[in-house]
């Protein structure tokens, strides 16, 4: 860990990296786009004129496009990250006049890719309108949204079943195992498709392949 050891007077502090500690987040919804997220940290600046720090980044080495005041947090977690973009981050310091440090010490990080949940059924040709959706946990999930469409929809986003489900409601709250539900909601015959999504640290994890089946 890193020290701040100086005033505003004169040459102003650099306020400097700690440990950077990823959380691995992301949201894909179907015909959307993926997000991650990242949490950071620093040491703090022991000056009586410090009024808070910035947390600058962007995609190119100390080019930063971005930058979010946060105050007096030592601490922040950005979120709407593109999954599996390389990403370069800095902090600096200002204070009560509003005079800004010099950049500190650049962290490089990639926001982090997801495991998504593997759909195990049902799938295929199936002999009832309420089917038992089973699927792989995730182990950092804590809800599971599952979303079915069946043979009257007209598109993705008419579903049928639209429902949130808490891990532990599903069979799955280690993270380990199998997860299932099985909804009253009776779906027409024909073809359907289904999909599950993750709730992962407060954010929208990323959402399975589909699966499809035929109710004869």
């Amino acid at each position: 860990m890193f020290s701040g050891n100086c005033t505003f007077a004169g040459q102003l502090c650099r306020a400097v990296f700690g440990a950077c500690v990823l959380t691995m987040l992301c949201s894909l919804a179907p015909a959307l786009s993926n997000a991650a997220q990242v949490t950071l940290s620093w040491d703090p600046i022991a000056e009586p004129d410090l009024a808070g720090y910035k947390l600058h980044y962007g995609i190119s080495s100390r080019s930063y496009e971005f930058s979010v005041d946060v105050g007096n947090a030592t601490s922040y977690t950005l979120s709407g990250l593109l999954e599996g973009q390389i990403y370069y981050f800095a902090v600096t310091a200002y204070d009560r006049s509003q005079h800004d440090s010099v950049f500190s010490n650049e962290v490089m990080s990639t926001a982090p890719l997801l495991s998504e949940a593997t759909l195990v059924a049902p799938s295929g040709t199936i002999n009832t309108a309420t089917p038992t959706y089973t699927w792989n946990a995730v182990s950092a999930a804590t809800w599971y949204q599952l979303w079915v469409t069946d043979s009257t929809s007209t598109n993705i986003h008419d579903t049928k079943i639209r429902e949130w489900y808490q891990a532990t409601d599903v069979g799955c709250g280690n993270g380990m195992g199998l997860c299932s539900v099985r909804p009253v909601t009776a779906l027409a015959s024909g073809a359907g498709q289904w999909w599950i999504q993750t709730w992962i640290n407060n954010d929208f994890g990323p959402w399975s392949s589909a699966s499809n089946f035929t109710i004869p």
